[in-house]
């Protein structure tokens, strides 16, 4: 006879919630819509090797000096503005300018990569996908057949704006994933509202994000065609696997 698997898809928030998902050995999905997690998936989709996560604008001015990586591309922002000497912003529309075929990068960004290194910090041993809404349906099928494998819950783990403010953006990510996680997985209550957060937004999915908290902040800094960019559903194939140390592509 076989064994009936009952999984749960959950969503959480925030280092504790990164901290509570590796805690239950959970598949985990980390979601930064606005900007890291499609800054990750479109750089990877585009033909860069790997990427590494970093906490601190230092440490990713110290692996360029060291020549780990080979020389990587310094990506990332403060407050959503490039850092001055990084080779470009948080920005998946200026990373489409770039030759990125072969090159390695470091990110740093203000949420999803000091989620990314909290993590690490956690279990430097952990395997964990990159989505977010151009990306929404692969991840889903690499987080269900994950899942179903091992007999593990689905935790979505969404960044929010600085790593510590909710968001609406990553709660639609969060839902646009869902959304395509089949059906016979059980929703917790807020997977649920995220799915149904995602489905009230999907006729105009870049209308939600400029009016989140991080499309606001996009719209002042004038960088309003990345939200335009990040609303496309299922626009990549690409599952950005994360290690504990480097991020690479898988196909599906």
């Amino acid at each position: 006879m076989t064994k009936e698997i009952n999984l749960k898809v959950k969503t959480r928030w925030f280092a504790k919630g990164a901290k509570d998902a590796v805690k239950d050995e959970d598949v985990m999905i980390v979601v930064d819509t606005l900007r890291c997690s499609s800054v990750i998936t479109t750089a990877l989709e585009s033909g860069a090797s790997a990427i590494y996560p970093v906490a601190s604008v230092e440490e990713a001015f110290r692996i360029k000096r060291s020549g780990q990586y080979n020389r990587p591309l310094l990506v990332g922002e403060i407050n959503g503005i490039m850092v001055e000497g990084f080779d470009a912003g948080n920005s998946p529309t200026e990373l489409l300018k770039l030759n990125l075929n072969g090159r390695s990068m470091v990110i740093r960004t203000s949420a999803g990569s000091q989620i990314l290194a909290a993590i690490t910090k956690l279990d430097n041993n952990v395997e964990a996908a990159i989505g977010c809404i151009l990306n929404a349906r692969a991840v889903a099928d690499w987080a269900y057949n994950y899942g179903s494998k091992e007999n593990k819950d689905i935790s979505i783990i969404c960044c929010g704006y600085q790593a510590k403010i909710f968001t609406l953006d990553d709660l639609i990510g969060a839902g646009a994933i869902i959304r395509e996680i089949p059906l016979t997985v059980e929703q917790e209550a807020g997977a649920r509202g995220a799915c149904s957060a995602f489905e009230r937004a999907a006729s105009s999915l870049s209308a939600a994000l400029n009016n989140s908290k991080s499309g606001r902040r996009l719209r002042e800094i004038g960088q309003v065609q990345d939200i335009a960019f990040c609303s496309q559903f299922n626009k990549y194939n690409t599952v950005p696997i994360f290690d504990g140390g480097r991020i690479r592509a898988l196909k599906v």
